[in-house]
């Protein structure tokens, strides 16, 4: 029997049991069985009380959903099942494991039953009964255009003035293909074969349709019948075309490529709701895996339904986020083709052997860079692989989003890394720094408006000192000041202070401190990353075509502690041109930014050792700055990705530092050991 919820703190929580079997589920379709034996529904005289009751019931079943004593399935459930026939597909014999493609057609029919519909709806049913919403991240080829389609349908035919949205960034998302064309479709059906007939003498487009007739008897032309409606509507561009849209049901269609849907997401709820009181439904549904994608909404739902009414589901995808809640999901290994027994359950762990050998066959066989990215983001096995990016971004996305779900989730990082937050000042003739309990780094990323932008200094691993003393060019600072005129207020400060590879301490190669910010005032920004940089004895490399740091360093006598403009090269070894400006490095050219991407990527990937279980630790594996492992994973060269820019002028000055000596500096000390050339 159906029983998938949990509380927590007196809110519930959606839980999908993967392991669940369901057996007799051929009972559910007992009516969809006649249609198929006898291209009827029921044989009985049509306008008999028999035949009245048979539709009264059918009606009921669709409404209220379908108990049959041991187990039961919600009304949308029912009538997908029973009452919308879809494309599926058709093949014959076995699939084995790693054997690739195999000959199928794609047939009309009735939908077979699914177990991990049978979750789907059911969170679709408790979010409407505890006035919450739904949002479902899903594997590519599980037919949710039909499903929605058919749920428009439902309410259309068997819930009077009903009015049922269906949203998309673009309208050929809901007509070419998508869940407006599917409607249509079962809507003949139902009008062919039901007892339920709908007029729609009034509206009837390709984007409206309400169930009515004319009625002109009177002498009045008069608009009668249901008056239920279904409506398409698209966003592009407008998201206030949703606001005051009272529906039963508004369906968000291509989720994983709608720009701004978090915006229309927010518009739609008023209409919703009256008070503490919903009496509609919205549902998000979509897909990673799309080149040129938004689906920062789509993501910032999944993993944050508390913040915007969404039913939550506990997260048993992600590794290690188990405490965690998010929105729906259905991975690549449910109810995939050729995987499934004849009950619809799902054949898990042959689905995901299945699934792993065509991902090494993409791996191995194909010179596309984006081809494994693409599969894995379009056939998922947990939620983050679904969120991989792309377009725009060439750091590697699967190692990225691993580890930003590893290190979202370690319970001891503070610990572990001996990272504090903090601020910097001087004392005793040098700098001191001071934990603040107060103050907490930024870790969002986008940064929601509203929220604090101080920041803090956070320092994960103390300078390293022999007899006292910090080798110099052992640690180098990497800094991306802000503009007060040309950023309008959102950009923030950032920069990470590297250290080098060293032959005195380990780990290195890695950042040991950072501080993202932007305070009330510029200066205490420069204050803070000069005091870092005296700190670590680490010179600044900075993006110098904003901010001002060049006049705050003349102002308080700081010069030294900038890097004198370098000379930059290309990965073929060509010099870039010097711009002149004496200090600081110039990343206004997208040549300087995508050679200073590639030297970032590779850096990124540099292999420090493995695991007993082979598993490569990679130099990300060495970041612990959750905002700038999120900013990475999302980055384009035409957005505002401040940690990202710092990164990148940090990597030209680590070249140009290839050349350069480390040493300790003491008078007295005439150990030819300090004076050695560091790099080869």
């Amino acid at each position: 029997m159906h029983n998938q919820l949990e509380y927590e703190n007196n809110k519930k929580i959606f839980v999908v049991d993967e392991t669940k079997r369901l057996t007799g589920v051929d009972e559910f379709t007992q009516a969809r069985q006649h249609f198929e034996a006898h291209g009827a529904y029921t044989n009985l005289f049509p306008g008999s009380a028999k035949w009245l009751e048979f539709w009264k019931e059918e009606k009921r079943r669709c409404i209220e959903g379908y108990n049959i004593g041991r187990d039961a399935i919600t009304g949308y459930h029912y009538f997908y099942l029973n009452y919308s026939p879809i494309i599926k597909v058709a093949y014959s014999g076995d699939v084995e494991v790693g054997t690739g493609q195999i000959q199928g057609s794609r047939i009309e029919g009735f939908p077979d039953f699914w177990d991990s519909d049978y979750d789907y709806f059911w969170y679709l049913e408790e979010a409407e009964k505890s006035g919450s919403h739904a949002v479902v991240l899903k594997t590519r080829g599980r037919g949710y255009s039909f499903k929605g389609g058919s749920m428009l349908c439902r309410n259309f035919f068997l819930i009077p003035r009903s009015k049922s949205y269906a949203v998309a960034s673009e309208m050929e998302f809901l007509t070419k293909d998508g869940v407006l064309s599917k409607a249509w479709e079962n809507m003949a059906f139902v009008n062919d074969h039901t007892a339920w007939y709908k007029a729609r003498e009034k509206k009837d487009t390709d984007v409206h349709k309400r169930a009515s007739y004319i009625d002109s008897s009177s002498g009045r032309v008069v608009e009668k019948g249901y008056l239920s409606e279904i409506i398409g509507i698209s966003l592009k561009d407008r998201p206030n075309k949703i606001r005051g849209k009272r529906g039963k049901l508004v369906l968000f269609e291509e989720a994983g490529q709608f720009p701004g849907l978090l915006q229309s997401w927010q518009i739609t709820m008023p209409g919703m709701q009256a008070g503490r009181v919903t009496f509609g439904l919205m549902c998000a549904y979509g897909t990673g895996g799309s080149k040129d994608a938004d689906y920062s909404g789509l993501e910032e739902l999944f993993y944050k339904p508390k913040g915007y009414n969404v039913l939550q589901c506990r997260n048993i995808w992600d590794v290690g986020m188990e405490d965690t809640s998010c929105g729906f999901f259905v991975p690549e290994y449910r109810n995939a083709e050729g995987f499934m027994d004849k009950e619809g359950n799902s054949l898990v762990e042959l689905a995901k052997q299945n699934d792993a050998v065509q991902r090494e066959n993409i791996k191995l066989n194909s010179k596309d860079p984006d081809a494994l990215l693409r599969y894995i983001a379009e056939r998922p096995h947990v939620p983050a692989e679904a969120m991989l990016r792309l377009s725009g971004s060439v750091f590697p996305q699967g190692e990225l989003a691993a580890w930003e779900t590893k290190l979202s989730t370690m319970p001891n990082l503070k610990l572990l890394t001996e990272a504090s937050a903090g601020k910097l000042y001087h004392a005793d003739g040098g700098i001191k720094f001071k934990p603040d309990l107060d103050l907490k780094p930024i870790t969002e990323f986008p940064l929601k408006k509203g929220s604090d932008k101080t920041g803090a200094v956070v320092v994960y691993q103390t300078p390293y000192k022999l007899e006292g003393i910090i080798p110099d060019n052992m640690y180098f600072l990497c800094c991306d000041p802000y503009g007060i005129q040309t950023d309008g207020g959102e950009s923030l400060g950032a920069c990470y202070v590297i250290k080098r590879i060293n032959p005195y301490s380990r780990p290195d190669d890695m950042i040991v401190a950072s501080y993202v910010g932007r305070p009330e005032f510029m200066d205490e920004f420069n204050r803070q990353v000069f005091m870092l940089a005296e700190y670590y004895n680490a010179k600044i490399a900075f993006e110098n075509d904003r901010g001002d740091i060049i006049p705050y360093a003349r102002s308080h006598k700081k010069l030294h502690w900038l890097i004198e403009e370098p000379e930059l090269y290309d990965t073929s070894g060509n010099k870039f041109r010097k711009l002149g400006r004496g200090y600081g490095i110039s990343m206004s050219s997208i040549e300087r930014k995508k050679t200073a991407a590639l030297y970032l990527r590779d850096w990124l990937l540099t292999e420090r050792s493995e695991t007993e279980n082979g598993e490569k630790i990679l130099n990300l594996h060495y970041i612990y700055d959750l905002g700038l492992v999120r900013e990475l994973r999302k980055y384009s060269f035409d957005g505002n990705f401040d940690r990202s820019s710092a990164m990148l002028c940090g990597m030209f000055y680590r070249q140009d530092l290839m050349t350069r000596e480390m040493r300790i500096d003491k008078p007295d000390d005439k150990d030819e050991f300090f004076n050695r050339e560091f790099f080869n």
